[in-house]
């Protein structure tokens, strides 16, 4: 799976049972009145097909990963919350549902806490990942205006990983 440009692979043995029921499948598809309606045929499209998928297979991470994503992209925000909180119980180990909580909750939803929550999770969960620290750097610097934590998880995501150039030549221009 990509995001962002980057491949990302979830580890199938961090699949557990969840400890919370799984979201509903059968909910409307609600779109906002703005989207263009060709827009809102070929995100239809696809939210049907991942639904149709998850009822072959609800325990796949992925699908339930870009369901999340295409309700985000379609304004359903508590829908894709309720769908990462579940993946987060699905795949407890995987840092990617942390990190999209806390793009959600930093960016959408405005509730920094649970945002910062989040990211911070998922750099516990994968410290050797320069990808989740510079999501929380530009959390710092872009949300909360915080040049202090940006340029510490930096320093931070530097000492864990040290290889890593674009950590290092963020914290050099910082």
């Amino acid at each position: 799976m990509k995001i962002g440009g980057i491949e990302y692979k979830t580890i199938e043995e961090k699949i557990v049972k969840p400890s919370i029921p799984a979201p509903s499948l059968d909910n409307p598809i609600v779109f906002p009145e703005r989207m263009n309606a060709e827009i809102k045929r070929i995100a239809g499209d696809r939210i049907k097909n991942l639904i149709a998928n998850l009822k072959e297979d609800p325990l796949s991470f992925e699908n339930w990963n870009d369901l999340a994503l295409e309700k985000e992209g379609i304004d359903d925000l508590k829908g894709a919350e309720e769908i990462w909180i579940y993946t987060s119980a699905l795949s407890p180990k995987d840092p990617l549902s942390f990190s999209n909580l806390g793009n959600l909750y930093g960016y959408y939803l405005k509730d920094n806490i649970k945002a910062e929550e989040n990211y911070l999770k998922s750099i516990e969960l994968e410290k050797g990942n320069g990808f989740w620290y510079y999501q929380t750097f530009m959390f710092y610097k872009d949300v909360l205006k915080d040049a202090v934590k940006a340029k510490a998880i930096i320093a931070e995501g530097v000492k864990n990983n040290p290889s890593d150039e674009d950590l290092k030549n963020i914290l050099k221009s910082l």
